[in-house]
C-alpha cells in the first residue's frame, strides 16, 4: 500500500515523464486501494505528476467535480498529449464548452488548455484567452497555434509572448507577427529553452530509486 503522502512527496518530480513505466506501476498499486472514480481532490492535487501517467480511460472515471475542485493544481502539469486531451474532455465536462469559459476558468485549466483544437480555440474572445498561461501556450502544437487569428494573437501579453517557440513563430504569416509583436516582452528567440520547464527535476534519481523500492515492496 502507497499512501497519498508518500507519493505527493516524490510526484512533484517532472522527471516522471521520462519513467513514465516506473510512473504506472507505482500508481497502479494506490488504484488498487483507491479506484479511480472514488479519487478526490485532494489526492489528484497529490498525485501530482503521477496523473500523467493515467491513461485516457481512467481520466474518463474522474469525478468531473473532483477535477473541477483540482483543476488549478492539476493545470500545471505538463503531462503527455493524449493525457492533456483527456483532462480537456473532462474540462469540458465540469465547465461546458471553452468558447464559454470564463477568464478564471481559462487561467484554472492552465496548461489543459493546450490540446484544445484549432476550433476550438479560436471560438474563445480574445479577452478572455489573454488569461491562458504561459505554460499552456509553450504546448500548444504549432499546426494549432498557426489557427490564432490576429486579434486573438494581439491580446496575449507579455508572459504568453515570451513563451512562444520559434517553431511556433515560425508557421505565422506576417499579419501574425504583426499582431503577436503588439505584446511587450522578451524576444522570440530567447523562449525556445525556458518555455521546457514543468516542475522540478533535481534530485530524480534519489527518487526513482525510492519508487523502484516502493514497487518491490508492494508485490
Amino acid at each position: 500500500m502507497i499512501s497519498i503522502d508518500t507519493l505527493s512527496s516524490i510526484g512533484q518530480y517532472r522527471d516522471w515523464l521520462n519513467n513514465l513505466r516506473v510512473a504506472k506501476e507505482i500508481l497502479a498499486i494506490f488504484l488498487k486501494d483507491n479506484p479511480v472514480d472514488t479519487l478526490t481532490s485532494r489526492q489528484l492535487i497529490g498525485l501530482k505528476y503521477f496523473l500523467c501517467a493515467f491513461t485516457a480511460d481512467q481520466v474518463k472515471q474522474l469525478s468531473a467535480e473532483e477535477y473541477s475542485a483540482a483543476a488549478r493544481e492539476i493545470g500545471q502539469l505538463e503531462c503527455p498529449a493524449e493525457v492533456l486531451l483527456a483532462l480537456q474532455e473532462k474540462a469540458v465536462e465540469a465547465y461546458g464548452d471553452p468558447s464559454l469559459w470564463t477568464k478564471d476558468e481559462m487561467d484554472t485549466v492552465g496548461t489543459v488548455t493546450a490540446s484544445l483544437n484549432s476550433t476550438q480555440i479560436s471560438s474563445i474572445s480574445a479577452g478572455t484567452l489573454s488569461y491562458i498561461t504561459p505554460e499552456a501556450i509553450s504546448l500548444i502544437p504549432s499546426s494549432v497555434f498557426r489557427a490564432l487569428s490576429p486579434d486573438l494573437l494581439s491580446s496575449l501579453g507579455t508572459e504568453n509572448y515570451a513563451a512562444v517557440s520559434q517553431m511556433q513563430w515560425a508557421v505565422l504569416d506576417d499579419a501574425q507577427r504583426k499582431a503577436l509583436n503588439l505584446n511587450s516582452g522578451a524576444s522570440i528567440s530567447s523562449t525556445v529553452e525556458t518555455s521546457s520547464s514543468g516542475g522540478p527535476s533535481s534530485a530524480a534519481a534519489p527518487v526513482l530509486v525510492l519508487a523502484l523500492t516502493l514497487v518491490g515492496l508492494s508485490f
